[in-house]
């Protein structure tokens, strides 16, 4: 057996010399049949374990620390334009290009009403500038038969509206012409101020250019402004000029706040009998942040700058928090600002003015708190208490050689405590009401009455279609008693008003219509400034075209 192992070692180990020399010699070839009977066995064998253990794992965690390099590869790619499906256009209801209002009253009141305008073009797409311009024009005058009782009212206005993708641009100029009489003098008894020029005409141009975005952009930074020019003089040789600039500007950050800043610069240049009066520039700076949340907000600013009194800094905050959804809203909001008081706005309240009046600014400071909701679909409500401290509060004072004008007199610090409440109530198309109301109490350091100031005032108005083609409408104004001087000095009420206002307006077709308008129905002739009666009962009626 032995020799059999061994021999079959030696074959296997000549086999490749063998097969190289076969190549080689081309030997012939022969078949060996071997027959034998081979029972191998295993003999002092290495077993091999069937169940294995693992080694042991680490348990410890690796530190690995990843960097990698930016690199910005450009990539030679342009985007294909990726048009919209057609989808329908919606046709936009044609507005009216011009309206027309032509009417006489009882005290002879001739007026007229003119608004004419581009109207609403269908083929203005986004990605091209839109316009628009139009028209105004009104007038009314007013003549009774007490002596020098009348006045006429002027007013036109051009403008127009052009709009980017990236911003809105809003020219626009004017004109106005108030006229009336210094008519608060007894004929028969005031022969001296009967004698006088009594006259009083305000010319007033203005022109300006308000600018914005007007859509969102992907920046979300919003912006507006407006640049205003005014230029107004009297007939008694007065004369302001009055420049205005006002910049806002607004970025809501990632989490849905907002900063906000404003700026707001205001010149005043007035001039009595050619001689300088007095200059007034008021710079106001306000930055602030929004905090928004999902059912509330708040806002977090301060007012500062200078005014003809100083330097001034004054808290701005405020706050909004949904209560019952959109039902029941609270608010609140501390806010301080320097407040304009010029030519323009004086006369625009009392345009009974004695010349060369001193015109300051006041500053005021509030604190106010209300409600306010939308309870139902067509019902609304709002109510809000303040209490605020005026200081440089303007008030009117007859003056003591001319008592049918007025003198400008300040008082150093006055608080007024309100509390204002609106209604509105609207029945589908059929009914529309609106009720509001404010209750003042003012406390003054010098004056010694809050002079024509009203402790109350109430508005109220009507409208119900009683068919399509008629609507009929009433309103009534009321204020309280106010104080003032008579002639003698000595301190006087002069009585409320209760003034009831009725309309109506019938369409005959969708072009043409006629009103009718009475108004101080009780015909009392109250008086808001003192020696000044107002005009009873009187009434205009018209027509009033549409196309």
């Amino acid at each position: 057996m032995k020799q059999i192992k061994w021999s079959l070692i030696l074959l296997f180990l000549a086999i490749p010399g063998l097969l190289q020399a076969q190549d080689d010699e081309q030997l012939p070839g022969q078949n060996l049949t071997v027959f034998s009977e081979i029972k191998p066995i295993l003999q002092e064998a290495d077993k091999i374990k069937l169940s294995p253990s693992l080694p042991r794992v680490e348990q410890a965690e690796p530190n690995l620390e990843y960097i990698f390099e930016e690199k910005q590869i450009e990539v030679a790619y342009e985007a294909p334009e990726v048009r919209p499906l057609a989808v329908k256009a919606e046709p936009l209801e044609p507005l009216p290009h011009a309206f027309v209002k032509v009417g006489f009253g009882n005290v002879t009141t001739p007026m007229a009403e003119v608004y004419l305008n581009s109207g609403r073009k269908q083929k203005y797409r986004k990605g091209k500038t839109k316009s628009n311009y139009g028209a105004a024009f009104k007038y009314i005058s007013q003549k009774s038969t007490r002596a020098e009782q009348l006045y006429s009212d002027f007013r036109s206005r051009l403008f127009a509206d052009f709009y980017t993708d990236a911003a809105y641009f809003s020219p626009y100029v004017g004109y106005s012409r108030d006229g009336n009489r210094f008519y608060g003098y007894d004929a028969d008894k005031d022969t001296a101020l009967a004698a006088m020029d009594n006259k009083q005409i305000f010319n007033y141009y203005y022109g300006g250019l308000k600018f914005g975005n007007p859509e969102e952009n992907d920046a979300h930074i919003d912006f507006d402004g407006e640049l205003r020019m005014g230029y107004l003089s009297d007939y008694l040789g007065q004369s302001e000029i009055n420049p205005v600039l006002r910049l806002k500007g607004s970025k809501e950050m990632d989490n849905g706040h907002r900063i906000n800043a404003g700026i707001r610069l205001d010149y005043s240049r007035f001039t009595a009998f050619d001689t300088l009066m007095q200059t007034q520039l008021i710079f106001g700076f306000h930055p602030a942040y929004r905090i928004q949340g999902d059912i509330w907000f708040a806002e977090l600013g301060l007012r500062t700058g200078s005014d003809d009194h100083g330097f001034f800094l004054y808290p701005d905050l405020s706050f909004e928090r949904q209560l019952i959804e959109e039902s029941l809203v609270f608010n609140a909001r501390i806010r301080g600002q320097s407040l304009k008081n010029n030519f323009k706005t004086l006369s625009d309240e009392n345009p009974y003015l004695q010349a060369g009046q001193r015109i300051a600014s006041s500053r005021n400071l509030a604190v106010a708190a209300g409600l306010s909701g939308v309870p139902f679909r067509n019902f609304s409500y709002r109510v809000e208490g303040s209490y605020s401290n005026r200081r440089f509060m303007p008030y009117f004072m007859n003056d003591t050689l001319l008592p049918n004008r007025f003198n400008v007199i300040y008082d150093t610090a006055t608080s007024i405590v309100n509390l204002h409440a609106e209604l509105g109530y609207e029945l589908s198309k059929k009914m529309h009401f609106l009720a509001s109301g404010d209750f003042y109490k003012y406390s003054t350091s010098e004056q010694f009455k809050p002079w024509y100031k009203p402790s109350m005032k109430f508005s109220l108005l009507l409208q119900y279609f009683v068919v399509e083609s008629l609507r009929i409408e009433a309103g009534v104004n009321a204020f309280s008693k106010i104080w003032a001087r008579d002639d003698a000095r000595a301190v006087i009420q002069l009585p409320g008003l209760v003034d009831i206002n009725l309309g109506a307006d019938y369409k005959i077709n969708e072009s043409f219509h006629i009103f009718v308008n009475v108004n101080n129905l009780s015909s009392v002739k109250y008086q808001r400034w003192y020696r000044y009666p107002g005009y009873g009962i009187n009434g205009v009626g018209g027509i009033k075209m549409i196309f």
